[in-house]
């Protein structure tokens, strides 16, 4: 998917996506207990009237 962004030239998420990536890949050893909530699907996806989703916690 972050390749994508580069091709749509969509620059800050190409720039930043990697970041979130790791991030995401370390929660469960810098944020064990939140990356329990995460495995455990202890969050809601809200759809909006807009063509976004965002997370809420449950």
């Amino acid at each position: 998917m972050l390749s994508w962004f580069m091709v749509y030239n969509h620059t800050n998420y190409a720039r930043w996506g990697p970041v979130y990536l790791a991030d995401i890949k370390a929660l469960e050893y810098v944020a064990h207990d939140v990356f329990k909530e995460f495995i455990e699907y202890h969050v809601v996806v809200r759809q909006t009237e807009y063509m976004s989703t965002k997370l809420l916690s449950g």
